[in-house]
């Protein structure tokens, strides 16, 4: 009975050592024995007893020899730190090599997912930059046709001024959404450096020339107005020219920003795959071959090879 509580508690403490296997069954073939020959004993009667203890104990003896011999080498084993490997394999300069590669990754991925957040930010409402870019060359041409329409019809020149008094201020407040943005679209102001010269050499002509030959044109008497119509249409061309200038190089900038985000992105794939291949091969060479090799000692040890 003893030994049938010795062998249970083996079995919660040391449930996965090949020695404490090697110990357990032998201490099960002992409590065999031992019932098999107390049984043999009841037959003889109360007489023998005395006898079938001593035959017993004699029986059982090698076993007990075993017994001790699996002892020593657990002790061994323990002394040695064997039974203690598999909970400080990740202590000391492995953990550190395992922490810092991980940190290692973590900011390289981290620094390619700012870049990507970066490159979305700058192509926040781009196409809404492009299309009231573009928008401008047709007010442009919209604001020579008013002016052309009211010369040519003096009864509604009030009407056609009262059109181009709208798109006046319309040019104007489109640039300025260009140059600061209007986050309630959205529409981010572009920060390539192209778009910004060319930007700013559209809103100088049209501060400098054309803005100030409209302005002249609504506050001129009808009968005055062709003359400033004609120094209209002179700036008219080498204007739209400049703001179709301004619409290539976003163009041009969006596509880059666009090349550039599917490249990160591309080596984001690219650095995880890598990097689960590193760190496969890293965790094989440094974690499980170790423990593998020292799991198949801990087994030969308990065979007592």
């Amino acid at each position: 009975m003893y030994l049938l509580a010795i062998r249970a508690i083996l079995v919660d403490l040391m449930p996965e050592s090949r020695a404490a296997e090697s110990l357990r069954g032998t201490i099960a073939a002992s409590a065999k024995y031992v019932a098999d020959t107390g049984a043999d004993c009841g037959d003889h009667g109360k007489e023998c007893a005395t006898g079938c203890t001593a035959r017993q104990w004699i029986g059982i003896f090698p076993h007990l020899i075993h017994v001790l011999a699996i002892f020593r080498n657990m002790a061994l084993m323990c002394r040695h730190g064997v039974f203690e490997a598999p909970m400080t394999v990740l202590s000391g300069k492995l953990s550190r090599k395992i922490v810092g590669m991980l940190f290692v990754f973590f900011l390289v991925a981290l620094s390619a997912i700012a870049m990507t957040l970066y490159l979305s930010w700058q192509l926040e409402g781009v196409a809404a930059a492009i299309n009231d870019a573009g928008s401008q060359r047709m007010r442009t041409y919209r604001m020579a046709h008013l002016m052309s329409s009211g010369l040519e019809n003096r009864r509604e020149a009030a009407v056609f001024a009262s059109r181009l008094q709208g798109e006046f201020e319309r040019f104007d407040r489109v640039l300025l959404d260009l140059r600061q943005g209007d986050p309630a679209r959205p529409m981010a102001p572009s920060r390539d450096a192209d778009v910004q010269k060319k930007l700013l050499a559209v809103e100088d002509t049209w501060r400098e020339t054309v803005r100030p030959m409209v302005a002249e044109f609504l506050a001129t008497a009808p009968e005055r107005r062709e003359a400033v119509l004609d120094r209209f249409e002179r700036e008219l061309e080498g204007f739209v020219g400049g703001i179709n200038d301004l619409v290539l190089a976003m163009e041009h900038s969006y596509a880059a920003n666009t090349n550039l985000l599917r490249s990160v992105q591309a080596a984001l794939v690219l650095l995880a795959a890598l990097g689960t291949a590193f760190l496969i091969w890293f965790l094989m060479a440094q974690v499980i071959r170790p423990v593998s090799e020292l799991h198949a000692g801990i087994r030969r040890m308990g065979n007592n090879e």
